[in-house]
């Protein structure tokens, strides 16, 4: 990938909460044209690590540079350029759905010209856009939220959670539109813990466990890590369960000699995942 296609670069970061430590020396780039998963389980550091990405906590190491140029030394004309998605939604609970994006749009200083767009693929409705936040369901508060984000069609799209509460068809319709604006050109960092639900739109995928970065790769390359996920019940009633890596070749062998009554084999979870690259990590 060119420098020119990059549009945001994090190297290094570093950052403590006290004795804790947030985040680890964590690497991440976002190209133009290219949605870049950034998946890690509930607490595993990437919040943090968009915050610091939007200039919402100093980090204490390491840079990011945006559209170019050094986050700490610029005048702040970046964030028009940018659709950022809080994961905890912070809509004003008394405006009404159509004044609150009425005020985001006019903060960001350009106009909504995907605005309509983006209420249809939400089906949010002028009557919807009537109701004032705190009285809409999560799902709705939720798309309110993402049309907020990028009714400005900005360049790059830091997305953090941003399928929470959205039901499956609403989810459906905003990943596709994904795919859409990667094909227009957008950069598009995508903080999940749902693996299937980047599966459909991620080119890259980085993984992020305990506030570190446990590696950064292609899909394809990622589904030849997973490991799987081996279920035996013995003759004698008893279970056992353990995690076989893709290539163990002795797989086969091992069962055998157990004279299973039953054998269950499939893709490990998240969570497994995690485990075992951490444990080859350690």
């Amino acid at each position: 990938m060119s420098a020119r296609s990059m549009l945001l670069a994090a190297e290094g970061l570093r950052v403590r909460f006290g004795n804790a430590e947030a985040l680890r020396d964590v690497h991440l780039d976002v190209c133009a044209g290219e949605i870049h998963a950034f998946l890690g389980p509930n607490g595993a550091g990437k919040t943090t690590t968009l915050r610091v990405l939007m200039d919402l906590q100093r980090p204490d190491a390491g840079t990011v540079r945006v559209f170019g140029a050094p986050l700490d030394r610029s005048d702040g004309a970046w964030r028009g350029r940018i659709g950022w998605l809080r994961g905890e939604n912070a809509l004003f609970p008394f405006m009404r759905a159509q004044a609150v994006l009425d005020l985001l749009q006019a903060l960001s200083g350009a106009k909504a010209t995907r605005q309509r767009e983006l209420l249809e693929i939400f089906g949010l409705t002028d009557e919807v856009l009537r109701r004032r936040i705190g009285a809409l369901s999560s799902g709705m508060r939720q798309a309110v939220a993402i049309v907020a984000a990028m009714q400005h069609d900005p360049e790059l799209l830091l997305l953090d959670e941003p399928t929470n509460a959205l039901d499956p068809i609403v989810r459906a319709r905003f990943l596709a539109h994904l795919r859409v604006l990667r094909g227009e050109g957008k950069g598009i960092l995508l903080s999940s813990h749902v693996l299937d639900e980047v599966e459909a739109v991620a080119d890259r995928i980085t993984l992020i466990h305990r506030g570190a970065v446990l590696m950064s790769t292609t899909l394809r390359e990622l589904a030849e890590r997973l490991p799987r996920k081996v279920r035996v019940i013995l003759a004698d009633g008893t279970t056992r369960e353990w995690l076989a890596p893709r290539a163990d070749t002795a797989l086969l062998r091992e069962l055998a000699a157990l004279e299973p009554a039953a054998v269950n084999i499939e893709d490990a979870g998240l969570e497994e995942l995690f485990r075992s690259l951490g444990e080859e990590a350690a």
